[in-house]
């Protein structure tokens, strides 16, 4: 069964998506409107809830139905296209559902799961926030003023980052990310998660600090006033942060 919606760019500023265990997929549109896709099990597809409120589209699926749905192993998808010219907010979370993004831009980026995995691919925007409990988080071009990279026992991999700041906190999970050049400082926090930075621009300053994990700086690295600004605090968890090899 599948059900479709479409709005008129002009007419929204902000998308808000609450899912529990429906697959979430958002994607660059072709078109000047926003389109809502839903495709799944004919009995679960009435569940998704979608609507407008002065300009805030408003995406929903009722709590109830995590056990229900998963117990029965339905499925559902939600496809959520966005004008290439939206400026506004983007907010989409999962309990276990997978989320999908692939080359949107906004102001704001919000993407959050408990349980569910995270891919980003071409993702612009001002603030970009990438979130999950346990849930595994990987990426590759990642474009924004202020990157926020979030999880607790989940894993992390982001390829291709550029951010002026970025903020990266893991409780115990492994955490990689490769930074473009240009990129102009980054706030690492860890309980006993590894974290490992590959560097293609050069460091102006770094300040490790950790109780009893390990940090290696790679001999490598170049220094220079315009470079990237390191700051990282860990209790266990090891650092390290090595040049990319052309």
């Amino acid at each position: 069964m599948k059900k479709n919606f479409a709005y008129p760019e002009g007419s929204i500023h902000s998308v808000r998506v609450k899912l529990t265990w429906a697959q979430l997929e958002l994607v660059k549109g072709g078109d000047k409107a926003f389109h809502v896709y839903i495709a799944g099990h004919e009995s679960v597809v009435d569940e998704i809830r979608v609507e407008e409120k002065e300009g805030e589209l408003i995406i929903s699926q009722p709590q109830y139905t995590v056990a229900t749905g998963m117990a029965l192993k339905r499925w559902i998808q939600v496809c959520v296209r966005v004008p290439d010219g939206f400026k506004g907010e983007l907010d989409a979370s999962t309990v276990s559902g997978m989320i999908s993004a692939h080359n949107i831009n906004g102001d704001d980026i919000a993407v959050s799961t408990v349980s569910g995995p995270i891919h980003a691919n071409g993702i612009r925007g001002g603030h970009v926030g990438l979130r999950s409990i346990s849930g595994a988080i990987a990426g590759e071009a990642i474009h924004a003023k202020h990157l926020l990279l979030r999880t607790v026992s989940g894993s992390a991999k982001l390829s291709g980052v550029h951010s002026a700041k970025s903020k990266v906190f893991t409780v115990s999970g492994k955490t990689s990310l490769a930074l473009d050049d240009g990129c102009k400082s980054i706030d690492l926090q860890s309980i006993s998660g590894d974290i490992t930075l590959l560097l293609k621009g050069p460091v102006k300053e770094a300040s490790l600090r950790s109780l009893i994990g390990q940090y290696r700086l790679d001999e490598a690295l170049e220094k220079s006033d315009d470079g990237l600004d390191i700051s990282s605090t860990s209790v266990t968890g090891s650092l390290t942060v090595t040049a990319a090899t052309e």
